[in-house]
């Protein structure tokens, strides 16, 4: 199979799957605060502002107490998911927003 669409529309290679860890490892080192959720998911507590660009609709729910966790990332596919600005992404695109790095056609650089 070439791929397929999550079911938030995202495209991600059947054949992509990070190592066991990267993302945990990747959320931890950048100072994240995450819980598990349904399906693989991890929820950041506050959405990521380099990925959400300090939208209107973020800056009016960041410190509502209902609006905690409404970030998510997958464990093993990267993909993202901000459920305030509607924010998505691959792993690749959420990697270099918030470590400010560049995107090539080879990945990170």
């Amino acid at each position: 199979a070439l791929g397929r669409g999550g079911r938030d529309g995202i495209f991600v290679s059947d054949h992509f799957e990070l190592r066991p860890g990267t993302v945990d490892d990747m959320l931890s080192r950048n100072g994240f605060e995450t819980r598990r959720g349904s399906e693989g998911w991890l929820q950041l507590r506050s959405c990521p502002d380099p990925v959400c660009k300090g939208s209107q609709r973020q800056k009016w729910s960041k410190n509502d107490m209902g609006n905690q966790y409404t970030f998510g990332v997958h464990g093993t596919k990267g993909t993202f998911h901000c459920f305030r600005c509607e924010a998505k992404g691959n792993w690749f695109d959420f990697k270099a927003k918030v470590e400010g790095r560049p995107i090539s056609v080879h990945g990170v650089e």
